[in-house]
């Protein structure tokens, strides 16, 4: 009822500021957004748990809305910064949990013993921490002063402590993933290279990655086996 109750006051937010714009810049664009959007709603027809699918569709409309009214009323530098600050005391938080209160930040996972700080589990705080070191990387490069850029990066390297000490693999791997590809839309931009050159260094991008694929079992490299802790026969019966 309380999220009901925010997704509510972020449309009026959105219908008394902008009334009806906001729906008329999606539709030009966030076409993409919308499409994914009405299909998600659709696939409530076929699913097996209607009611459950159509709670979590107003869960990711409702949250969407609330995503588009911020983005619509806050700039998005102080958005960066203010979440920078609440994950910090996330990660700070957990830590001190993982530590200080055991039962409350460690949890058994396959025999061992992992951390899941002040979230509800290991995956969760390995997936806020992985948000958190990408994060505190691209504020740093915006830092003004040496402080807040060691501040960063201080806690980019606290935020990688805490994702490692949660061993949630997915987290790790899509972390690596999405820094490689901001690394490579950061030197595009930086260089403000043409369109030639940026397909020249995405398909040196691409190659590198395509041989580290092959060459090093990347399953095993974020401490998982090779058919991804049994997903795969998952996947290949579904």
């Amino acid at each position: 009822l309380l999220w009901l109750v925010t997704y509510i006051g972020a449309l009026f937010g959105l219908m008394l500021n902008h009334g009806i714009n906001w729906i008329s810049w999606l539709a030009r664009y966030r076409i993409l957004l919308v499409i994914v959007m009405l299909g998600t709603t659709v696939s409530v027809s076929w699913s097996l748990d209607a009611g459950v699918s159509a709670e979590r569709v107003v869960h990711l409309i409702g949250s969407s809305i609330i995503a588009i009214y911020l983005g619509f009323m806050v700039p998005l530098l102080t958005i960066l910064r203010v979440t920078a600050v609440v994950l910090a005391v996330i990660m700070l938080a957990s830590i001190g949990a993982a530590f200080f209160v055991p039962g409350i930040g460690l949890e058994q996972y396959e025999g061992s013993i992992v951390w899941r700080g002040i979230l509800n589990s290991k995956n969760a705080l390995g997936f806020w921490a992985a948000i958190a070191v990408l994060l505190y990387i691209a504020l740093w490069d915006s830092a003004n002063s040496l402080f807040m850029k060691l501040c960063c990066l201080m806690m980019a390297v606290v935020s990688l402590f805490v994702l490692m000490m949660s061993e949630s693999a997915t987290s790790l791997l899509a972390m690596l993933i999405a820094g490689a590809l901001s690394l490579y839309l950061f030197i595009a931009f930086r260089f403000k290279l043409g369109f030639v050159r940026m397909v020249v260094m995405a398909v040196l991008f691409g190659s590198l990655a395509a041989f580290a694929i092959t060459s090093i079992d990347t399953a095993e490299l974020v401490g998982r086996t090779g058919d991804l802790t049994g997903r795969g026969e998952v996947w290949r019966q579904t």
